[in-house]
């Protein structure tokens, strides 16, 4: 009986965990097309600018359009973006999820962090009674995605116990009168507090440079694809867009992902050289050109990685080798969405040195993972391994027969 209950409560607590997991990224998930789109007016900017090409001059109307007009239009405004998608995974209201984001980034709470900044007031009342800590959530992840679960709570209790007669305009009043000392009290300073350490965390393994820095990236790019198979990579890409949509840069985890996506690519490429067959060649080659212009590495994977294991070790070794360039050079993110090889161009919002790291340490995970998949990965079948004006012994035999 006490095996049973051990069993029963593994299993809920396991299904509790992915249900959060599942959540959290797929809400941020919902929300990129939102970030994608910011970061790439900014890309676009950068390329254009002094920086790089010259075209506009920083003081130009466009420069600024594209550089912070339209990159804050998706930034500054996260906390609503994120309580409509947040809302929509639970099925409540999204209208009451934006209104709470709004209430995070409303102008009046704003304008007493600006006060709390000269007179030193960090705190603030609620309905005159309840303290209130006085942050900025613009730009943040955690405290909206924290809150609107809440909300979801209170909303079904509301609409269980007001009557329906009433209930289109006291359902959503009194959601919001009970959620606006809840989430600007607890659950918002509660999520910027996570999110603070969240920071951190993420600034010392990709910032913090030494070894520190070379071992994260190089053990994260070793073993991305592994987590794939695994299916817990989205457990870890969560704490990476909560990391990059409150600062919009990540030097860590999706840093490490795109080595390991080049390393993925390289595989079956090498394998390609390797193999003797030309239906096997083609596939091989496939696998990796889907990867660079589709952005589909599964294939690669699955197809190259799981038929030739000894292929995956060499990605591994691939992806790790990319991670240690990368964190030499200090390559960071500040655009995510594209999964093929133009993901590169986003790299260039850190400017061209970060581009050309950012290039290089791509076609190293690229070329090592290649390389060695041709060499160690592939074991040829044995009528594979003469020569090619050597005869196998079967072949041998055969000639000899007809002689005879």
């Amino acid at each position: 009986m006490s095996q049973v209950s051990n069993t029963s409560f593994t299993t809920s607590v396991s299904s509790n965990a992915m249900a959060v997991v599942d959540y959290l990224s797929k809400s941020m998930m919902s929300a990129l097309p939102f970030i994608v789109c910011a970061a790439l007016f900014r890309t676009v900017a950068v390329i254009m600018g002094e920086g790089m090409l010259g075209l506009w001059s920083a003081d130009s109307d466009i420069y600024r359009l594209f550089y912070s007009w339209l990159y804050n239009a998706g930034y500054y405004f996260l906390p609503i973006y994120l309580g409509w998608a947040a809302a929509r995974q639970l099925g409540c209201s999204e209208q009451l999820g934006m209104m709470l984001g709004g209430v995070l980034i409303a102008p009046d709470l704003l304008k007493l962090v600006d006060a709390a900044s000269t007179t030193g007031a960090s705190m603030t009342s609620v309905y005159g009674l309840l303290p209130a800590p006085v942050n900025d959530y613009t730009t943040t992840v955690i405290p909206i995605l924290i809150s609107v679960p809440v909300l979801w709570r209170v909303e079904c209790f509301f609409q269980r116990v007001i009557p329906k007669a009433v209930a289109f305009s006291f359902v959503p009043f009194a959601t919001m009168l009970v959620m606006v000392p809840v989430s600007l009290c607890i659950t918002a300073p509660a999520g910027s507090y996570l999110g603070m350490l969240l920071g951190q965390l993420m600034f010392m393994l990709g910032n913090s440079g030494g070894i520190v820095s070379l071992l994260t990236l190089m053990g994260l790019a070793a073993g991305w694809e592994f987590l794939k198979i695994a299916g817990v990579s989205n457990v870890v890409l969560s704490l990476a867009y909560a990391q990059f949509m409150s600062v919009g840069t990540d030097s860590c985890i999706l840093i490490a992902a795109t080595m390991a996506t080049f390393a993925v690519w390289g595989m079956p490429f090498g394998a390609s050289l390797r193999v003797a067959d030309k239906d096997e060649k083609a596939l091989m080659l496939g696998y990796s050109i889907s990867g660079v212009l589709g952005g589909v590495s599964e294939p690669a994977l699955y197809g190259c990685g799981f038929k030739y294991g000894r292929c995956l070790t060499c990605m591994a070794i691939g992806g790790a080798v990319g991670g240690l360039v990368a964190a030499v050079g200090h390559v960071t993110a500040y655009t995510i969405g594209m999964t093929n090889v133009f993901m590169v161009i986003g790299f260039a919002t850190g400017g061209i040195s970060n581009l050309l790291w950012c290039c290089a340490a791509g076609g190293v995970a690229f070329a090592v993972s290649a390389a060695l998949s041709y060499c160690f990965g592939v074991v040829p079948a044995k009528g594979q391994t003469m020569g090619d004006g050597a005869d196998s012994p079967e072949t041998s035999k055969s000639v000899a027969e007809v002689s005879a």
